[in-house]
């Protein structure tokens, strides 16, 4: 859902309300995500911030959310969608900015 939103135009987003930027690392154990190595279990709440259209175009087209929504009506799964016209999302960690090496000066 991440890569559709991000994909949609997705200007900012959260994951269990932790803010998700491109140094985040993600992954899944079963139906467990790890967010820079914390664990949460569903059900998992995605808020995203961009054009409401886009995003909803981007989810309505993605072939892993189609798949899903599958699961979703044979199985009972949760899926729930829904806009906002005011959504506040927490600042990123310090640490999430870009780094780039610098060239240290040679003393003595």
């Amino acid at each position: 859902m991440m890569n559709a939103l991000w994909s949609g135009g997705a200007e900012a987003m959260t994951v269990q309300d932790v803010r998700i930027t491109s140094r985040t690392v993600v992954r899944c154990i079963g139906n467990v995500i790890l967010i820079d190595g914390t664990s949460f279990s569903p059900p998992y709440r995605i808020s995203a911030i961009g054009d409401p259209l886009a995003l909803r175009e981007a989810l309505d087209v993605n072939p892993q959310i189609i798949n899903y929504k599958a699961y979703v009506a044979l199985y009972g799964l949760g899926w729930k969608l829904e806009s906002s016209d005011h959504l506040d999302l927490p600042a990123a960690a310090p640490d999430a900015a870009v780094k780039y090496a610098q060239v240290m000066e040679k003393h003595g």
